[in-house]
């Protein structure tokens, strides 16, 4: 009787372990899409930058991504809101773009839904840095090293 329990036991507990896993294994890929999402969110506003010859933010914004690495509470906060400022040199660019190619009586609406859609995707990747997963993720490194 006993070998029968502890046989079920051990199933039941093999099983929970592999949800378990599961769980942390969906995470961990969302955890890559976070960071993905943000990192093509700098790059792109780098790219940006470089294209206007404005070198210091050039460099920040391709630089940002590497707080990642830092563990702290303050982290996540400040790519967020970088990715939030991202969006909004995003519209404004697109604002610029709109007033030039009315003036010059270009068409703007595909440049203007393109740059909305990038400012989409920026606060977007802001929004996901905020999320509480992340948080809860630096908070747990930071907790676990002091």
């Amino acid at each position: 009787m006993m070998r029968k329990i502890r046989i079920m036991l051990g199933r039941h507990c093999g099983e929970a372990c592999n949800r378990a896993d599961g769980r942390n294994a969906s995470r961990g890929r969302a955890m890559v899409v976070r960071t993905a999402l943000s990192v093509v969110t700098f790059i792109s506003i780098a790219a940006h930058f470089l294209r206007e010859d404005n070198f210091p933010l050039f460099a920040l914004c391709l630089a940002a991504p590497l707080l990642l690495l830092v563990r702290q509470r303050w982290s996540p906060v400040i790519l967020g809101g970088l990715a939030y400022a991202a969006a909004a040199t995003w519209l404004w660019t697109a604002w610029d773009v709109v007033i030039l190619r009315r003036a010059l009586g270009q068409p703007w609406h595909r440049a203007a839904a393109i740059l909305i859609c990038v400012a989409a995707i920026s606060v977007l990747a802001g929004a996901l840095l905020h999320r509480g997963a992340i948080r809860d993720r630096f908070h747990a490194r930071c907790s676990s090293t002091r």
